[in-house]
């Protein structure tokens, strides 16, 4: 576990999230406003919303998010 932490303290912050961080939690609270705000936005198009505000993540990355936070398939 120690490596696992020593690997990610030297990764660009913002890129992986392993645990809760800031950026972490900054990007799940986005993903969440933006599929409340606009509900007829699929995975893709939330992912490109997110790249325009400055956050990588991969439509497969905002749906895993979308399972973890309101349970959606």
């Amino acid at each position: 576990m120690r490596r696992v932490i020593e690997w990610t303290s030297i990764v660009p912050s913002g890129r992986w999230c392993f645990g809760e961080t800031t950026d972490c939690a900054r990007v799940k609270v986005i993903i969440l406003e933006l599929t409340l705000e606009y509900p007829a936005y699929g995975q893709t198009r939330i992912a490109n919303e997110m790249r325009k505000l400055g956050h990588s993540v991969s439509p497969s990355g905002v749906r895993g998010m979308w399972q973890r936070l309101i349970g959606a398939t």
